[in-house]
């Protein structure tokens, strides 16, 4: 009997521990909601639904007018509120980011609940919940930035890493291998942390961010680089790289490309005496 109580109590705690390293790749919504006059509105409804599955999710603002979201799926949310003598409001694309929290300030208007005042909320607030420091790629970035092909033809998410100010590769092959050898902010490589969806995804050897089955960019929604981390964040001299991979939606949506190399496409080597003899075919999807 004592056996099966330790056997479920170790189960708990390695389930819970599994639950808590996930939350570095989720967001949230923090924010007050007021009136015209700046007053604060107490009991008001607050919904939050996410524009891609479409989950939905509630609160009640305190005495104090504020409302808190936390473990929200990165992606772009509608934020409905609704208040007894006011006006329902409605925020589109709320943009939640992977370790941040967006800061939201709801007006309300006095009128009819059944009346609605729309607000686009195109700009991505800044988090002031957190003394982190970080930079964070969206996904509209990571389709617009060019990912490196290193001789192998390998495209790697640990490329994106290189477009972040203060990163520093050494060497050269795979980006991964260079940025290990090399380091982020002044922080070695064998001193920074790597994850995958909020959970650490390092070898365990000398170089930190050493990824031998990295994953391709086209399955990456966002990506971030963490200074100064918190205890949320552990095993890392203050530096942490985060991917957060994408996810289902209610739309059926993918990407593909393909990479190939032969003798009559490859550019001709000034001092070779012929064309290259490379032949590579290459096909990923995300």
């Amino acid at each position: 009997m004592i056996r099966k109580v330790h056997c479920s109590l170790a189960l708990m705690f390695l389930t819970a521990l599994a639950l808590y390293s996930q939350q570095a790749n989720l967001g949230g919504i923090v924010g007050t909601v007021r009136d015209t006059s700046g007053a604060v509105v107490p009991a008001a409804h607050v919904v939050a639904v996410n524009e891609g599955t479409s989950v939905r999710h509630e609160a009640t603002t305190n005495e104090d007018g504020g409302f808190l979201f936390t473990a929200l799926q990165v992606g772009a949310y509608t934020v409905t509120v609704t208040g007894s003598g006011f006006k329902t409001t409605v925020r589109t694309g709320v943009a939640v980011l992977s370790g941040q929290n967006s800061t939201l300030e709801v007006q309300l208007t006095v009128g009819e609940v059944s009346q609605t005042v729309n607000v686009n909320a195109s700009n991505v607030e800044i988090d002031t919940t957190s003394t982190n420091m970080g930079t964070t790629r969206t996904l509209e970035e990571l389709e617009q930035l060019p990912v490196g092909i290193s001789g192998s033809g390998s495209r790697e998410a640990a490329g994106f890493i290189k477009t972040i100010a203060g990163a520093a590769e050494v060497g050269y092959g795979p980006d991964w291998m260079q940025l290990s050898r090399g380091g982020i902010n002044g922080t070695p490589g064998v001193f920074f942390g790597y994850m995958i969806d909020g959970v650490d995804a390092s070898a365990g050897e000398s170089e930190t961010g050493e990824d031998f089955i990295a994953p391709t960019p086209d399955v990456v929604r966002e990506t971030r680089v963490t200074q100064n981390t918190d205890t949320s964040v552990g095993f890392n001299g203050g530096v942490a790289y985060e991917l957060t991979l994408k996810s289902g939606t209610n739309s059926p949506h993918g990407s593909f490309y393909y990479y190939g190399q032969n003798n009559a496409l490859n550019a001709h080597n000034w001092f070779g005496s012929g064309g290259s003899s490379s032949l590579q075919n290459k096909m990923n999807s995300g």
